[in-house]
């Protein structure tokens, strides 16, 4: 069993004479505190990467749409639709390279910290 100078008990028995009522009540409500925020960071992090996993996948879904739509022979019949489709294959392609440079920053800013 490790140490925990958190526990009330351990509290209590050190600090009996020496940290008022009103002192300890308001320390036992910054450590909830604590302990939610704790909670929530912990969510967050799994929200997050499940947001970065999500988004890399879409981007890389709509660019594979674009390319099989941008492939086919349907669109050489009329030059603006085929112009139009390029067009679309081009920012879904720009789309991707955002994505990846989101998740990237992400990864680096919220999910590595937490992990350490």
């Amino acid at each position: 069993m490790s140490w925990n100078p958190f526990n009330k008990s351990h509290v209590q028995s050190m600090t009996s004479d020496i940290i008022s009522q009103s002192d300890e009540r308001d320390f036992q409500r910054e450590v909830t505190k604590l302990h939610q925020l704790d909670d929530a960071t912990k969510d967050l992090h799994k929200d997050i990467k499940k947001y970065a996993e999500t988004c890399s996948s879409l981007a890389k879904v709509e660019l594979k749409l674009a390319e099989n739509l941008a492939s086919s022979s349907m669109w050489d019949q009329d030059k603006t639709v085929k112009m139009s489709m390029d067009n679309y294959l081009q920012a879904m392609t720009k789309l991707n390279t955002a994505s990846q440079t989101l998740t990237t920053t992400v990864q680096k800013a919220m999910i590595d910290p937490v992990r350490k």
